[in-house]
């Protein structure tokens, strides 16, 4: 990069996770010089992965949705795509005191799964209707005002109005907890049916190199520059100047453009100058929860079974998590020969709890619910990773969808400044991010040669 003097930088983006990677990819094929600057000392944000002894850990999304065609077509043009392939459709829903396994990908699979009587499945079924029935009004990227009617309510009050505490507890929770690491009482009515519009009977992919294969070929591409931090932005003359502070030390750099795909907080507290006080406020709207998942390596094969997901309920034999993977049935070259690897995921309150906590605490605790699960696990224990998420996942609470419609018109179209990031879409999604990422490049492009 060069410092403020020289020619300025064509294109500086801030961040490389999907978002922030697919736009510079996007500017890198128009012939645009683009540098990505990441704060974190890997690229792909949550959409990474890591070794571990063998063990392949991915570090926040854990799954690809079948639905991701732009995604799936970014993999197929860098060659990559036929190393995702789809994981076992193989579920588990804990109750009774025991798992009850279902085929995540057939409605009456997970129906079967779920416990339910004729009464049960036929309140299920007409939520499932009413999501087909909706579709014109669920695209959450493009909202319209039925759609603004239907995100009034929130998830849980709707799915008791609708079938009662099983429909709530046995289908929205776990849907919820999983999608948004979140519950029902704090997402809409009308993320709730989108979600099951488009998750059920929906197959789900991964790879023996983790989630994060897709923004490793990226990074690798592209100019990335690692562990360098963005301290502040500025308007200079008809671009931005970037302050950000690396290996090197600190420097201020002059770029035409700039995308920033940090998380909204952070966007306000970097580009605040120079964003108008109504997309500001919007910004600040935007809500998140914080995820800290927790890796648990085995030394030994202890946990059996096909499924790659056990959901768990909101009771007090488990209070920390919300679900745990077998990350070997996600692809069976995830772990080496005889041994195992869970990932936890922590229910929202216990995320924001452990945020806090040292990673001793936060393993002790987690430890306590997966023994419950698994009473085999604690004396098989080979090592434990725990990733912290601050902004883990943004939310789609009763309101938030015509937040984000006031967000999306109250955003910079003329430059130099440009954002991206899923929460621009809808919520937190892989295919979200990536769209919003190939949207600003494209913005980016129509800017530069009015410069």
């Amino acid at each position: 990069m060069k410092p403020s003097g020289e020619a300025a930088t064509p294109v500086v983006v801030v961040g490389a996770g999907i978002a922030g990677l697919t736009a510079a990819y996007e500017l890198h094929k128009a012939g645009v010089a683009t540098v990505v600057v990441e704060r974190l000392p890997y690229a792909g944000g949550r959409m990474s992965s890591e070794t571990v002894d063998g063990h392949v850990i991915d570090r926040g999304a854990y799954t690809l949705s079948g639905y991701s065609t732009r995604t799936l077509a970014l993999a197929d043009e860098l060659g990559v795509k036929d190393q995702y392939t789809h994981i076992t459709p193989w579920a588990g829903l804990y109750y009774r005191r025991r798992v009850h396994r279902y085929r995540g990908d057939s409605p009456l699979g997970m129906a079967w799964g779920a416990g339910f009587g004729p009464t049960d499945a036929l309140a299920a079924l007409a939520v499932l209707r009413e999501s087909k029935r909706q579709t014109p009004h669920l695209r959450l990227h493009r909202p319209d005002e039925h759609t603004f009617c239907l995100e009034e309510e929130t998830a849980a009050a709707y799915a008791l109005r609708m079938g009662g505490d099983k429909l709530l507890e046995r289908v929205a929770y776990p849907m919820i907890s999983t999608l948004y690491l979140s519950d029902p009482e704090h997402i809409s009515k009308a993320a709730f049916l989108a979600s099951m519009r488009y998750t059920l009977g929906l197959r789900l992919l991964n790879s023996a190199h983790g989630i994060g294969l897709l923004c490793d070929t990226l990074a690798g591409i592209l100019n990335v520059q690692l562990a360098t931090e963005v301290l502040a932005c500025h308007r200079k003359g008809s671009g931005v100047e970037v302050v950000i502070r690396g290996r090197q030390g600190e420097e201020a750099v002059t770029a035409q453009a700039l995308i920033s795909t940090a998380v909204a907080p952070v966007a306000v507290r970097l580009l605040g100058g120079m964003l108008e006080e109504e997309a500001r406020e919007a910004l600040g709207e935007v809500a998140y929860v914080p995820s800290v998942p927790v890796a648990i390596g085995l030394d030994a094969q202890v946990v059996r079974g096909k499924q790659f997901i056990v959901n768990l309920p909101r009771t007090k034999r488990f209070t920390h998590l919300s679900a745990v993977t077998t990350e070997p049935n996600k692809h069976p070259g995830r772990v080496p020969e005889g041994k195992g690897l869970l990932m936890a995921l922590p229910t929202r309150e216990a995320s924001g709890e452990f945020i806090e906590l040292d990673d001793g605490e936060v393993v002790r605790a987690v430890l306590e619910d997966v023994e419950r699960l698994y009473p085999r696990v604690s004396g098989h224990v080979a090592f434990t990773r725990v990733y912290r998420w601050e902004h883990g996942c943004s939310q789609l609470r009763p309101g938030d969808l015509r937040g984000r419609a006031r967000l999306r018109a109250a955003l910079p179209r003329s430059g130099p400044v440009f954002l991206a990031g899923d929460y621009l879409v809808s919520s937190s999604s892989i295919e979200g991010s990536l769209v919003s990422g190939q949207q600003a490049a494209k913005a980016v492009l129509e800017f530069l040669p009015r410069v």
